[in-house]
C-alpha cells in the first residue's frame, strides 16, 4: 500500500487528536467526509495504525516501568516469543540486533511484582538465556507522532525513491551510491 498527501494529512491530524471527527479532517484537507471515511477504514485494515488510547500507566496504578533485554536460545526462539506474549505485564517486545535478542517493556504495581515477573516468569521459560532489565526513572519523550511527511524517514523515502536526482542541499550531506548519475 502506497501513503499519498491524503493519507499522511489523515495521519497527521489523527495523531494530533484519534477522536477528530471526519468531518473536521475533510474540511482541513479539503476533500469530502466519504473520502476521509473510506480511507481511514484502509489504512486501519492495512495496520498502518490503529485509534486506541494511549493510557498513563502511573495513573492506571503501574508506577514502575522498565524494559527486559531477552537473550535465548535459538532452537527455543519461537515457543520463548509465544511464552513471553502470554505474559500480562509484557506491553511490548521486540525481535532486536546486537547482544540481546529481544527488547521486552513493561509495566507493574511494585517491585514484587517485578522481581516476580524476572525471576518466576522470564526466566522460568525454557530457552530464556539471559535477562537484563532495568527500571525507567523518568520518560523525556513520548510522543506518537512520527512517521508522516518532514520526518528523516520520509525526507529520505522521497529524495531516493520519488526523485533520485534531487537532493535539496540544505537538507542534509550524504554519500550517494556509485551507480547515481545527475542529469545535466
Amino acid at each position: 500500500m502506497e501513503i499519498d498527501k491524503i493519507d499522511t494529512e489523515i495521519i497527521k491530524l489523527l495523531q494530533q487528536d484519534g477522536r477528530l471527527p471526519f468531518k473536521t479532517i475533510a474540511e482541513k484537507i479539503g476533500v469530502s467526509e466519504t473520502t476521509i471515511r473510506k480511507r481511514v477504514q484502509i489504512l486501519k485494515d492495512n495496520k498502518v495504525f490503529q485509534i486506541v488510547a494511549v493510557c498513563d500507566p502511573i495513573k492506571l496504578g503501574f508506577p514502575i516501568s522498565g524494559l527486559i533485554k531477552v537473550q535465548l536460545d535459538p532452537y527455543y526462539a519461537d515457543s520463548v516469543i509465544n511464552e513471553i506474549k502470554q505474559i500480562k505485564e509484557i506491553w511490548y517486545i521486540a525481535v532486536t540486533t546486537g547482544a540481546h535478542d529481544l527488547d521486552v517493556e513493561f509495566n507493574v504495581r511494585s517491585l514484587q511484582e517485578m522481581e516476580d515477573l524476572i525471576f518466576k516468569k522470564i526466566y522460568n521459560i525454557r530457552g530464556v538465556l539471559r535477562a537484563d532489565s532495568s527500571v525507567v526513572m523518568n520518560y523525556l519523550k513520548r510522543t506518537y507522532e512520527w512517521g508522516t511527511e518532514g520526518s528523516p524517514a520520509q525526507i529520505l523515502y522521497d529524495i531516493f525513491f520519488m526523485n533520485p536526482y534531487i537532493i535539496p542541499a540544505d537538507t542534509f550531506f550524504c554519500i550517494l551510491p556509485a551507480s547515481f548519475r545527475a542529469l545535466t
